[in-house]
């Protein structure tokens, strides 16, 4: 089908949605040696924790739109955003970790899905690879976003909204910011495969880019 004379051609609906997006987010271009350019498959951050206190126990519909104003500090960009990411085009997931002795994992999936607000943004994740062990399939996969609101009661009990599943959790990168070690369960910024359920990270971030 062709475009009428003298009106834009459309973007893309994944293009369409990058647009709004904060300029800082978006994929940075390159000049190749023939003179084009072409799009970097940058990875975009879809959440960062850094050392603040508390946890992040908000709304479903916070979750939902994103909160936090800029991917150098403690943000969530939002489920919509993630979705849209992840729905025109195979993407995958990084979970890049750190704790408070200056060791760093990371966990790396080839294939990353959120789901729509209709479908509770259920999550849909596979091919582990990396050096964090995998938290993420086990107990996360195949289940909607649940948030202080709606949803599994697991976010009240472990103090952020995330894709708990049953039992509740192996990874809860929004739970609250306890420092490293701590003596209650589960309820630090866990990933149980590196520090087990009695650690809470230092600083987590979480990204994803389209599938090449």
């Amino acid at each position: 089908m062709h475009e009428l004379p003298g009106r834009p051609a459309r973007r893309p609906q994944r293009q369409r949605h990058l647009h709004h997006l904060p300029r800082a987010l978006l994929p940075r271009q390159r000049l190749l040696r023939d003179g084009r350019r072409r799009r970097r498959l940058d990875r975009v951050p879809a959440a960062r924790r850094r050392p603040s206190p508390g946890g992040l126990l908000r709304t479903w519909m916070e979750y939902a739109r994103g909160f936090g104003s800029s991917p150098c500090r403690e943000f969530w960009l939002g489920l919509d955003h993630i979705h849209a990411l992840t729905s025109h085009a195979p993407a995958e997931l990084r979970v890049d970790l750190a704790d408070f002795e200056g060791a760093t994992a990371y966990a790396k999936y080839s294939s990353f899905h959120v789901a729509d607000r209709a479908s509770d943004y259920k999550l849909t994740v596979g091919g582990y690879s990396g050096t964090a062990g995998d938290s993420m399939i086990p107990r996360q996969n195949g289940y909607g976003f649940s948030a202080k609101d709606k949803g599994l009661a697991c976010a009240n009990k472990y103090f952020g909204g995330w894709w708990y599943g049953s039992p509740c959790h192996f990874s809860n990168l929004n739970g609250l910011y306890l420092s490293g070690p701590h003596d209650t369960f589960a309820v630090g910024v866990n990933w149980y495969h590196w520090k087990g359920f009695g650690y809470s990270l230092k600083t987590t971030v979480m990204m994803t880019r389209p599938v090449t």
